[in-house]
């Protein structure tokens, strides 16, 4: 799989190119018709302490990058992918999905991660919720949180 291109977010190339190849890695991807590459979630199955390096706590997806395409922002494509992670949670039994804080991040993610009914987790310095806790709508379409 290509990387993305740098510059979507806080992921350059070569960061794009290490996460591809980590053990245990997953990947949401969103394509336009034509193939081409406008969104990115990157997770694996792990457990709520790898946030603050304990190998403890509850099983949890962990959500590393949520990066989508500059064109493609404000579309609700990172909540549609948010959703997807919380369906994947859920159907895995994983008590909770985790989205660390990107430090440094270009886009203050506050507001999409409050639409989505996640809850900032100061021992974790994470976003964290639990599996089918976020909204439901569908209308998200002209959510002004998302990227």
């Amino acid at each position: 799989a290509a990387a993305p291109r740098s510059g979507w977010s806080h992921v350059d190339e070569q960061e794009a190119d290490e996460l591809l190849s980590e053990e245990g890695a997953r990947f949401l991807v969103a394509r336009t018709s034509s193939g081409e590459v406008i969104g990115l979630l990157n997770f694996r199955f792990s457990l709520t302490g790898e946030a603050v390096g304990q190998p403890n706590g509850t099983p949890c997806i962990y959500v590393y990058h949520v990066v989508v395409d500059p064109k493609a922002r404000r579309c609700g494509l990172a909540k549609r992918m948010l959703t997807l992670a919380e369906m994947v949670a859920s159907r895995m039994s994983m008590e909770k999905v985790v989205v660390a804080l990107p430090l440094g991040a270009a886009v203050d993610i506050t507001g999409l991660m409050g639409a989505r009914g996640f809850g900032l987790d100061e021992e974790l310095t994470a976003f964290a919720v639990e599996p089918n806790q976020g909204d439901d709508d569908d209308d998200d379409d002209d959510d002004d949180d998302d990227d």
